[in-house]
């Protein structure tokens, strides 16, 4: 597709491959300068987000908000030529006239996106000056989350106990925290057994390296990894399955087991860290565990874990 002054452009977004992925590199067909329009900018950007270490949902969060912003102000709109005050009109259009409610919370992770574009575009010498510096987020006060109570976690283990799959897998959210695409990210080859009375696994991530780190593994773990490796005879990677199927799993069990709360695997990581706090961990060990960063970014996160895990009044 050519767009105005015979540049190539790729279409944002609507791009997959055979497995409904997005491709992993997308290159702008001329070097970018200042006065490139946002859509040539979009192009390198993409495949700038496509070959970091950012989830793919990132990418898609990231590459749609700066969509938002491109229809907002022109396709052929200059880069070099937006200015704060153009980007601030774009959230108060967000947030009051777009006709679509824009949470606190999403509208924050908009300004993330919009830092993290003109930031690039200023590490890569396209524009000297970053017009997104100065936006400024609104802190969103989320609820505190509904974690599980000790007695729903016995439930809902006895309940997975009936499939081996299941049971590992509830387990291992229980006893690690780790995110949904860090569990389908593990590799057989990530398992270490080698001490059977201190079983560990490795949570990878690719350029980050506060994210790498190794979980001790409860003691039950290597018999219940023995009995799924039996049963369901995985190639390469701890769970093959979709995060559709994850979810289905989770929810199923948690309403066999009699629990009416939402069993996710955001729960589970929610659960795993109050448990902790309550059995006297400190919080900053804690968020090693989880893969967190220390720093204002985690700032509500420590004072909600910290708050569900005080005793009652």
């Amino acid at each position: 597709m050519e767009g105005k002054g015979g540049a190539f452009q790729l279409p944002l977004l609507k791009v997959k491959n055979g497995t409904g992925e997005y491709p992993p590199s997308l290159i702008a067909s001329r070097p970018l300068s200042s006065a490139s329009s946002i859509s040539a900018a979009m192009q390198a950007y993409h495949a700038h987000l496509a070959a970091s270490s950012y989830s793919r949902h990132t990418v898609k969060a990231f590459l749609a908000d700066v969509v938002l912003l491109r229809k907002f102000i022109g396709p052929n709109k200059k880069v070099g030529g937006i200015g704060t005050a153009e980007l601030e009109s774009f959230l108060a259009y967000l947030r009051s006239s777009r006709g679509k409610p824009c949470s606190p919370k999403s509208l924050n992770r908009r300004v993330t996106a919009l830092k993290n574009f003109f930031r690039w575009l200023v590490e890569s010498n396209v524009i000297p000056q970053d017009p997104a510096s100065r936006l400024i987020y609104k802190r969103a006060t989320s609820p505190l989350p509904d974690v599980l109570y000790d007695e729903e976690c016995e439930r809902l283990l006895g309940e997975a106990s009936k499939d081996s799959r299941t049971y590992l897998l509830v387990l291992l959210l229980l006893e690690t925290g780790v995110k949904r695409e860090e569990l389908l990210g593990i590799r057989l080859k990530d398992i270490d057994l080698s001490n059977q009375y201190r079983p560990e696994v490795w949570i990878r991530h690719k350029g980050k390296a506060f994210k790498q780190r190794k979980l001790r593994l409860p003691p039950e773990f290597p018999a219940a990894f023995r009995a799924y490796m039996a049963e369901y005879c995985p190639q390469e990677y701890l769970f093959e399955c979709s995060e559709r199927n994850l979810s289905y799993l989770l929810r199923n069990t948690a309403q066999r087991a009699g629990i009416v709360k939402k069993v996710s695997c955001q729960v589970l990581r929610d659960t795993f860290a109050v448990r902790q706090l309550k059995a006297g961990e400190r919080i900053e060990r804690v968020f090693e565990k989880l893969g967190l960063a220390p720093g204002s970014w985690n700032d509500e996160t420590r004072e909600k874990y910290s708050r569900l895990a005080r005793p009652g009044l």
